[in-house]
């Protein structure tokens, strides 16, 4: 995931013309689109933010097991 996200950084016009092919978009609209950018590693505090809010507005009963959803590569 981290060299898709760094590809994607490093070469918006080739993204921007997959996303027109694939998606079938105008590309004049592409073109004036935004591209995110996602940090490297996994930010697993944001997950748990996320899954704290979701519950709190009914969007899921329970907070997810994280060990059971986080691959870790091992140390």
């Amino acid at each position: 995931m981290d060299e898709a996200n760094q590809f994607a950084t490093e070469n918006p016009d080739r993204v921007r013309e997959v996303i027109t092919e694939k998606l079938e978009l105008d590309p004049e609209l592409v073109e004036q689109t935004n591209l995110a950018v996602f940090a490297p590693g996994l930010d697993e505090e944001s997950v748990k933010t996320y899954a704290e809010a979701a519950v709190k507005y009914g969007m899921i009963g329970e907070e997810p097991n994280f060990d059971d959803i986080f691959v870790r590569p091992e140390s």
